[in-house]
């Protein structure tokens, strides 16, 4: 049960991270037009 908490705080760690890297990829295409 531990091991499978801990994976889902990465894949949640992982998935803001992501999400995060692509908005402001987004923002700065978007500045940069």
């Amino acid at each position: 049960m531990g091991t499978y908490v801990v994976l889902l705080v990465m894949v949640l760690l992982v998935g803001l991270a992501v999400l995060g890297g692509l908005y402001f990829v987004l923002s700065r295409d978007h500045t940069r037009r």
